[in-house]
């Protein structure tokens, strides 16, 4: 599939001027150009959940071999299993899945062009990265370095999580028809308990678009303005015990956020190849392992201080969850970091201002 929706983002035509701007900044044009796309594919891909919602329904009015069944007995329990239909509902969700795709990978090019990351002149080089940020592809590369954000997680919690997120819609939908089968059942006829459940599979798919929409600004910008914060740095050689701390900072961010981000990933490469820190693939994290931070150079704590407002910030995302773990990160450690100056760097930074406002770019 990868093939075909490389050869679908190569046949787009860039129509948009190349931005003249830092590519980690947008303009205003650039912003109200965003704003547009985003509001036009979130609002299709509502549309295409209630389309397809009609569209598994509508034959089983018509075509009463819909209702054929086989009955399962599963311990004991005897579950009719309409066969037609779940083969028709197979249909329809492969093919929902593959028009909202294509309706992500079109929203996901027009960003890429009005960001400044795609061209005609880098349209090979860059049109594999394009497509991952339109797939919404999770970059696990960061397991390589031993930091990962499920570590201590159970498997059958992440299981039951995983399953929650993958069917949330179908069972919110059942959720609700049961409900008014319970307490309405005698006023609800057929079609609209078949059809109740629309705005429900209209809102998941508006907001997984949304979700998608805001993880491919946050990855183009974060990209660039990593890539430029290390350009930046200044060279030192560091010992084994700041180069640790580097990488305790690096794992607790991640633990925090307890989600794969390819801004954490990029972060933790470039600092890891910057100054020569070697990977361990399994590795341990102790809560206590800044305790020490107020004994290093200021060069470490300021260091230090950028590693976690970017971990913190550069996934366009701050939890109340993770807003606690940086108050007492500011508490115990002198971070100097204002808890309000990074939401405001969060918003600031999803909409294309950098992070100038903080000391980063």
């Amino acid at each position: 599939m990868n093939f075909l929706y490389q050869k679908y983002i190569a046949s787009l035509q860039i129509n948009v001027p190349e931005t003249k701007n830092e590519i980690y900044l947008f303009t205003d044009q650039e912003l109200a150009k965003l704003r547009q796309i985003y509001f036009q594919t979130v609002l299709l891909a509502a549309f295409i959940g209630g389309f397809f919602i009609f569209l598994y329904y509508l034959p089983t009015y018509f075509f009463e071999f819909f209702q054929d069944s086989i009955v399962l007995n599963i311990f004991g329990i005897n579950i009719p299993i309409e066969y037609y239909g779940l083969i028709w509902c197979g249909l329809l969700t492969f093919a929902e899945v593959m028009v909202l795709t294509f309706t992500h990978l079109r929203m996901t090019h027009t960003i890429s062009v009005i960001s400044g990351l795609l061209s005609e002149s880098n349209k090979k080089e860059v049109i594999e990265d394009v497509v991952k940020l339109g797939i919404n592809h999770k970059d696990k590369s960061i397991v390589n370095y031993g930091l990962n954000p499920y570590k201590g997680s159970s498997k059958s919690y992440l299981f039951v999580i995983n399953m929650l997120n993958l069917f949330k819609a179908f069972l919110s939908n059942q959720l609700l028809r049961f409900l008014l089968q319970r307490f309405l059942s005698r006023y609800m006829i057929k079609y609209i308990l078949d059809l109740i459940g629309t705005p429900i599979y209209m809102f998941f798919n508006a907001l997984g678009t949304h979700y998608v929409y805001k993880d491919i600004i946050s990855t183009i910008m974060g990209r660039q303005i990593i890539t430029i914060y290390i350009s930046r740095l200044e060279k030192k050689q560091l010992n084994e015990t700041e180069k640790e701390l580097i990488y305790d900072t690096l794992h607790l961010i991640v633990l925090s956020k307890k989600a794969f981000n390819q801004n954490h990933s990029t972060l933790t490469k470039e600092l890891f190849k910057f100054f020569e820190i070697k990977p361990v693939k399994e590795r341990e994290y102790k809560d206590n392992d800044l305790a020490q931070l107020n004994s290093f150079s200021p060069y470490i704590q300021k260091l230090i201080s950028d590693i976690v407002i970017m971990g913190f910030v550069l996934d366009g995302k701050i939890s109340n969850k993770e807003i606690e773990k940086v108050r007492i990160l500011d508490e115990k450690y002198s971070f100097n970091i204002s808890i309000d100056e990074m939401k405001k760097a969060a918003k600031e930074f999803m909409k294309g201002r950098g992070l100038k406002m903080i000391g980063i770019l």
